[in-house]
């Protein structure tokens, strides 16, 4: 099961990029550079030699068959290029784009598509809004992960794309060895019990370590649910070595400690840790706002990677907004360009970013005024309500693209999780 995921004939790189940096050459790169044997087959319209190696225009300009597909295009492309995956009869492909539902009501639509398209030609589809996968026995490394990790007999797999970052440093830092690695994203299609039912059978693999987002769902005045648990409980049965719970809200801390924590141990899953909500995690760069919005960026444009961990909507009289804005630091406020009294409140505060709505430009005064307290000015076409659940959508989706967010969760899960527990069912 999902053979050609991690033991491929071939693979072709679509989307391959020639300038470093990018995700395209990146993913290119760590199939050439590690040990992995079989062809590698770049695809770019635009683009004659990467890396050395001829580029197609299309997967379909392949002459041999192709067993994976490694797809990092922008998601608008995606559909044409699953087409195109489904006619040349690949069976499997990774979609590291993002762009789909993490990104709100219109990419929610594409990844419908996509799957429409993945079902119609049978083809197993990995992701979208992955960092891909890794096997160490077969040196396969169709991930932008910076490193190889050392070969080994424990398999991790993560929802998390952060988590997952920050696990593969841990690893590599720590000389543990892994046979598999598996980032699903936003599991369109391959989920975590396909993925279990497969690291169970791999004569390489010894110990299964998988992260589940949203384990757990809890609430005071329901029951508790534990169905992914209970699931992952009757795959492995007493294989299962324990369970970290993430995302914990603090009032929600002592509800998890007298009720979640006595259930599981009972039916016996240890508890490896419990990880809170953390605001650097959740936050996003205002560059990832600025590309998703589709806004103009007036002013600024040296801050775009600062972090904005929370956001206010600047719809009320200047006195409420005054005192509403004091009280949230760290945030984008989001307001009408036609609201100039909203807009200086904002920047008297710990503003990092103004979103404008309604392509109403701002004044000469704001824009002095941003640029003097070196806060990014965001002009967008859409109104303010639309813009308000683009950025929900945006800021509820762990990403995962940033080197602070990568050192946060190792941090965390140094401090959180019993590492000398895990270490003692890994057997290190």
């Amino acid at each position: 099961m999902l053979d050609n995921l991690f033991r491929p004939n071939s693979v072709a790189v679509i989307g391959a990029s020639r300038e470093a940096g990018k995700v395209g050459h990146e993913v290119l790169k760590n199939l050439l550079e590690n040990k992995f044997s079989e062809k590698v087959y770049p695809v770019n319209p635009r683009a004659d030699d990467i890396l050395g190696l001829k580029v197609y225009e299309s997967v379909l300009n392949i002459p041999e068959a192709v067993g994976l597909a490694v797809v990092v295009v922008p998601a608008q492309f995606t559909p044409s290029v699953m087409e195109d995956c489904g006619k040349k009869g690949i069976d499997s492909v990774i979609i590291i784009s993002a762009g789909f539902k993490e990104a709100g009501l219109a990419g929610a639509r594409l990844e419908q598509e996509v799957a429409q398209i993945a079902r119609n030609y049978k083809i197993s589809v990995l992701g979208p809004n992955c960092l891909g996968v890794i096997d160490t026995e077969s040196g396969l490394n169709a991930s932008f992960a910076p490193e190889m990790p050392f070969a080994g007999n424990i398999a991790f797999f993560s929802q998390s794309g952060a988590l997952g970052t920050a696990m593969l440093d841990w690893a590599i830092e720590g000389e543990i060895g892994l046979s598999r690695f598996v980032s699903l994203g936003n599991k369109m299609d391959i989920s975590e019990s396909d993925l279990l039912i497969s690291l169970a059978d791999h004569p390489n693999t010894k110990v299964i370590l998988g992260y589940i987002e949203g384990v757990i769902v809890t609430n005071c005045e329901r029951e508790v649910f534990v169905d992914d648990v209970l699931m992952v409980k009757d795959i492995l049965g007493d294989n299962v070595a324990g369970v970290v719970i993430n995302q914990v809200e603090f009032p929600k801390l002592d509800y998890i400690e007298r009720r979640v924590v006595p259930f599981l141990t009972k039916i016996g899953v240890n508890i490896l840790g419990i990880l809170f909500t953390d605001s650097i995690l959740m936050s996003v760069t205002i560059r990832e706002l600025a590309e998703t919005l589709g806004a103009e960026v007036l002013c600024c444009e040296d801050r775009l990677d600062d972090l904005v961990e929370k956001f206010s909507v600047g719809a009320m009289n200047i006195e409420g907004a005054v005192k509403y804005f004091r009280k949230v630091r760290s945030k984008a406020v989001i307001t009408g360009g036609d609201r100039p009294d909203i807009q200086l409140a904002a920047l008297q505060t710990d503003t990092k970013c103004l979103i404008l709505t309604g392509n109403l430009y701002p004044n000469e005064i704001i824009i002095a005024r941003a640029e003097e307290q070196r806060v990014p000015v965001l002009l967008v076409q859409k109104d303010t309500i639309t813009i308000v659940q683009q950025v929900e959508d945006i800021m509820s989706s762990l990403r995962i693209r940033d080197r602070r967010k990568i050192d946060r969760a190792i941090q965390i899960i140094d401090e959180k999780m019993d590492i000398p527990l895990l270490y003692k069912y890994l057997q290190i």
